[in-house]
């Protein structure tokens, strides 16, 4: 019985799988090699990066010093029964035995292997029969969701099927639609409950005893001691060797091989982002949920400071905020900017002004060794950095009033009388608001919703800057 289809052959490709030899494993290589990959590793902010990190190391090793041998090949799954390998053993025979004849075409041998051939496929065929007729007998007799899957499956292994009947309430179909509706009806009557085969008296008695034995281990006061470095490294014993590798390529001989180097690597792991030691006795153990926390809050804090003590250090990063410097935390510059391209390359712009990666002349005079001129190129009276560009040059003059004006605008109008003569009476205060406005967030009063809308103006009016400094440079060029 099969669902008919005029099936092509599956496109999975079926992979060599090969076996590591843990038996002929070069220990000294393998210890040394783990110890060589885990060295070069950096600790990543993500704990399931490192995770990810020692897992690789531990697959190099092994790749280098463990041999491997092939225990399925490429091509279909098949095992000869004891009939049809005695038919093969003949035919190989006489084919040695016409080979050494000198292959002649009307040699004895030739018809006695073209004859043995004959009955091998003949075997092969009987076989396949036999097996297709007890897979049938087996649906009908017992149902179940693995052999319809291994009936799909067997189909689809095959370039070509030929549609087979299903006996249907005493009727024999061979139309598709029918048996797929007749699966259906069979599933569907199998997924609702039948009152009349349940024990009643059975489920009283099973939930008795859970009752029974919950509360037995609700009243019941027990310790845990704290795992051990020792308790760990005999868990890594009493692995079972010889398994099939998890979903990561891990065996239990690689934790077993490598096991002081993971020892050590996890403690210096733990002892970086100021994690507990899972070795110290004298700390309880946590919960799944509360190690998680743990766990993400202690990483998170490690790389913000790690970050702002980098930022004090880097003269090109004085006009940002390092209050919003936080582990998956967005600045205001990015979160104000709409989902379209136009809007985005804008905040590429400010960006690049605000972290210090904007070129200006000031800049092109520094890295090349003080030969180029660092004056500005539009004016030609003083140094060009980032102030000059968003305040000070003449030629952007027009540009900078039409767009400065609806900043201005906004912070006056939501902002305590005389707020802007206080904050921003000089150009460097100005480029501060206009690059990084969150700074005076607590001076304004603003809310999330104000300093979205003014990073909105900030970032038009660096872009029409940019892009005009940009056109008339390029006049110049020209």
């Amino acid at each position: 019985m099969t669902i008919p289809t005029g099936v092509t052959k599956a496109n999975k490709e079926i992979q060599t799988v090969h076996k590591l030899q843990w038996d002929q494993t070069d220990l000294p290589q393998y210890i040394e090699s783990v110890q060589t990959e885990i060295s070069k590793l950096q600790l990543t902010q993500n704990q399931s990066n490192s995770i990810q990190n020692i897992t690789k190391a531990l697959l190099t090793a092994s790749n280098k010093a463990v041999p491997t041998k092939p225990i399925k090949l490429k091509g279909p799954k098949w095992k000869a029964s004891p009939r049809v390998t005695k038919h093969l053993k003949n035919c190989k025979q006489l084919y040695s035995k016409w080979k050494s004849e000198g292959k002649q075409a009307d040699h004895p041998f030739r018809k006695q292997l073209k004859a043995e051939k004959k009955n091998l496929r003949s075997q092969q065929r009987k076989e396949h029969a036999e097996d297709r007729l007890n897979l049938y007998q087996q649906i009908m007799d017992n149902p179940s969701t693995d052999l319809f899957y291994k009936l799909i499956n067997r189909n689809r292994s095959k370039p070509r099927t030929n549609s087979t009947g299903i006996d249907i309430e005493g009727e024999l179909e061979f139309n598709p639609a029918i048996q797929r509706k007749a699966f259906a009806k069979y599933y569907e009557d199998l997924s609702i409950p039948k009152e009349s085969k349940f024990d009643n008296s059975y489920l009283e008695l099973c939930q008795i005893r859970q009752h029974l034995v919950e509360e037995v281990l609700y009243n019941q006061q027990t310790t845990i001691e704290p795992y051990k470095e020792d308790d760990v490294s005999k868990a890594i014993d009493n692995l079972n060797s010889g398994k099939s590798p998890d979903e990561y390529g891990l065996c239990a001989e690689h934790l077993k091989l490598a096991k002081e180097t993971l020892l050590l690597q996890t403690a210096l792991l733990l002892a970086k982002y100021n994690l507990p030691d899972i070795f110290d006795k004298n700390i309880p153990i946590p919960s799944k949920l509360s190690w998680k926390k743990l766990v993400k809050t202690e990483i998170s804090s490690f790389w913000t400071l790690r970050l702002k003590e980098e930022a004090h250090q880097m003269s090109s990063l004085k006009f940002l905020n390092l209050n919003f410097c936080k582990c998956k935390l967005t600045h205001p510059v990015w979160d104000s900017v709409e989902q379209n391209l136009i809007e985005i390359r804008k905040a590429s712009t400010k960006v690049r002004m605000l972290t210090g990666t904007y070129m200006v002349q000031a800049d092109k005079h520094k890295f090349s060794q003080y030969t180029i001129d660092p004056t500005c190129l539009l004016c030609h009276r003083e140094i060009e950095d980032i102030l000059h560009v968003l305040t000070q040059c003449p030629v952007l003059c027009n540009e900078r009033k039409e767009y400065f004006t609806p900043i201005k605008q906004l912070v006056t109008e939501n902002s305590p009388p005389g707020t802007w003569e206080l904050l921003f009476n000089n150009k460097l205060a100005v480029t501060q608001l206009v690059l990084d406005c969150t700074k005076y967030m607590k001076q304004l009063g603003f809310k999330e919703e104000l300093i979205l809308k003014l990073e909105t103006f900030t970032r038009h009016f660096c872009f029409k800057l940019h892009y005009k400094r940009i056109s008339l440079l390029k006049k110049l060029d020209g």
